[in-house]
């Protein structure tokens, strides 16, 4: 009777374990798709991450502080092992419909600079996998292959210069290819301490928004399996 209760109740685990859904970042590669054939991206390739929609940074009321229009991170990729996806992204640039390609502010246009001298910009490093739960990513400062640091964003304004710079890591959810979706990641309200600036002109907090496709820098679209 024992054996037999014992039988049955691995047959439950077995078939339960059947029908929980796959963690998907469990083992997470990124790739292309090509006539529905996934092919693994080599490291050293060049990733790059363009906005989709707007990329806002708000107070705390909900106030647009700055919004820009487009939004683009270049880097290269490091890891794609099959259970930890990692990028270093080497620069990364905004812009919107302000003067001279500005983006555009409460306080007037805004120019966002992410390597300032003297600042916590770039590199940065994207991460998919590894600790992470399924879906998400982390942006940490720092290459991938250094100790994370802080991310500081310098705005600079007509009524002076303002930082803000957040010690942990941003972080959000990432699409993994279910049905054909392309890999695309959104932060939301990822919150950023004023550094340094004017208490009149800088507010005290700012809060990111930003969603993110991920593709090669010849414009193929990238997937996560």
């Amino acid at each position: 009777m024992t054996k037999k209760l014992m039988t049955g109740l691995l047959a439950l685990v077995a078939l339960a374990a059947l029908a929980l859904p796959a963690a998907a970042s469990a083992s997470p590669e990124i790739g292309e798709t090509s006539g529905g054939v996934f092919t693994k991206l080599a490291t050293g390739s060049s990733i790059r991450g363009t906005n989709v929609g707007e990329t806002l940074m708000t107070d705390a009321s909900g106030n647009v502080l700055v919004r820009c229009t487009t939004a683009q991170m270049d880097g290269t990729l490091n890891t794609n092992s099959g259970t930890l996806i990692e990028g270093t992204i080497n620069t990364a640039t905004f812009s919107g419909t302000g003067t001279g390609g500005a983006c555009t502010a409460t306080f007037g246009n805004s120019t966002i600079t992410t390597a300032a001298a003297g600042s916590n910009g770039t590199p940065w490093c994207l991460s998919v996998g590894g600790k992470l739960a399924a879906d998400t990513f982390s942006l940490r400062g720092n290459s991938c292959a250094n100790a994370s640091r802080s991310i500081t964003f310098v705005l600079d304004t007509s009524f002076g210069t303002c930082k803000y710079e957040r010690t942990a890591a941003v972080t959000g959810s990432i699409v993994t290819d279910t049905s054909g979706q392309q890999a695309q990641a959104t932060a939301t309200k990822q919150e950023f301490p004023a550094e340094t600036g004017n208490p009149f002109t800088c507010p005290t907090v700012g809060f990111l928004d930003m969603t993110f496709n991920l593709e090669t820098t010849d414009g193929t679209a990238l997937y996560i399996k």
